[in-house]
């Protein structure tokens, strides 16, 4: 069981949200609306007037949404602490304030979960809560839940209807900064998405925080260990873009992985325009994703990031990594550090990463899928809008029973 101080800190500081999106086709403006609601854990006493930068922290593969947010919440309050912020090397950093930071950690349920979400649905008359096969979440996979949801939705367009809210000037006028981020599962998922998501910002740069993922997108075919026992599908998606079978954003995935077109390359984009952060643990030895398709990647975590980082030097034809991570991309190894999101998001880097980048708000856009006209031509197949966005009646009484019927997750 959760310890009484973990118990109080997420039953009475956070709220647990229905974010209700609607889907519709983009060919029919008169199809009937149809609702689906994705929960999240989100501060709560906020005011969307003041708050500059949003951390959505996607969980890992315990779905553990609340954990997440409470480690989020917790380095947070470390970055502002006086002392911590005295000892960086920059004064700007003093600028970070904690009532200018929202976290959202949204909750992305399978099939495993169903005591969880049917008593969602319960209480909720406007959306039945998405639900996802597996961990195909971390995919960008389609949901199963709500049956009645047209072609269901991808939980890379949940993430897109999360960015799009946010990156809203009526409701956050003073938005600066997006940081997405995850550890283990949800670093996939924060990589993965960095690598295909339509990131609809408009006028906000994204930045994503990737820790410790069990394995990586390659952006070409090319493995540091042999492929022979998995040759037809250690390639395929998730672990490469050989064979792409998602429905989100296939047309333009299709068009841009073909040279004849001039579709921009996503493979291009996202090693020279999307603005990445990885964190490895020194101590991050353990295995992970055991199957074939991962271990071409390397033996363990670190492995397999130390092995990504030397993959993105060979895709922009340099066989320095400084030269990949000197602007765009940034790598941190945190020292003594094993596949512990909460020593990741505390450390130094950890807390640079989220909370300090851009702390003045001078960055411009770059990479976002508002600005790139490519990908506005293939997206959206479906447009989302938000439908509803307050706590449910459900918040605090639902959190308490969640932290008490999956303690194991803990």
């Amino acid at each position: 069981m959760p310890t009484p101080t973990l118990f109080f800190t997420i039953v009475i500081a956070i709220g647990l949200l229905r974010f209700a999106a609607c889907f519709n086709s983009a060919d029919d403006d008169d199809s009937d609306e149809e609702t689906a609601g994705l929960f999240a854990f989100q501060t709560t006493d906020f005011d969307p007037e003041k708050i500059k930068r949003v951390v959505i922290q996607l969980h890992g593969q315990g779905r553990d949404a609340w954990l997440y947010f409470d480690q989020t919440t917790e380095a947070l309050y470390n970055a502002t602490r006086t002392n911590t912020a005295s000892k960086s090397k920059s004064k700007k950093r003093t600028k970070l304030k904690r009532y200018e930071t929202l976290i959202f950690a949204p909750w992305f349920l399978n099939e495993d979960d169903e005591g969880a979400y049917t008593d969602l649905d319960a209480g909720s008359s406007t959306a039945g809560p998405l639900v996802w096969p597996g961990s195909e979440w971390a995919n960008g996979g389609d949901s199963i839940l709500p049956s009645g949801a047209s072609d269901n939705v991808s939980s890379f367009e949940a993430i897109d209807g999360v960015i799009r809210h946010f990156a809203d000037r009526d409701t956050f006028p003073k938005m600066e900064t997006i940081i997405v981020a995850g550890h283990s599962m949800g670093a996939q998922m924060a990589q993965r998405y960095a690598l295909l998501g339509a990131v609809p910002s408009g006028r906000l740069p994204v930045h994503f925080v990737v820790a410790n993922p069990g394995s990586f997108a390659y952006l070409t075919p090319s493995r540091p260990n042999s492929v022979e026992n998995c040759s037809e599908t250690y390639d395929q998606w998730k672990y490469g873009l050989g064979v792409y079978e998602q429905r989100y954003l296939s047309d333009f995935v299709r068009e841009s992985l073909d040279q004849q077109n001039d579709v921009t390359d996503v493979r291009k984009r996202y090693s020279e325009q999307r603005l990445v952060h990885y964190l490895f643990g020194t101590a991050d030895h353990g295995k992970g994703d055991t199957r074939c398709e991962a271990v071409t990647q390397g033996l363990t975590h670190l492995e397999r990031g130390r092995n990504y980082m030397r993959h993105l030097a060979d895709v922009v034809n340099d066989d320095s990594i400084a030269a990949v991570t000197a602007n765009i991309h940034t790598v941190d190894y945190i020292k003594n550090v094993s596949h512990d999101g909460l020593g990741m998001f505390m450390s130094k880097a950890g807390i640079e990463r989220l909370f300090y980048t851009n702390v003045l708000g001078e960055e411009e856009p770059q990479g976002v899928g508002d600005a790139d006209p490519d990908s506005q031509y293939f997206y959206p197949s479906r447009s989302s809008s938000l439908a509803s966005w307050r706590p449910t009646a459900l918040a605090t009484v639902f959190a308490t029973l969640a932290l008490a019927a999956i303690p194991s997750l803990l």
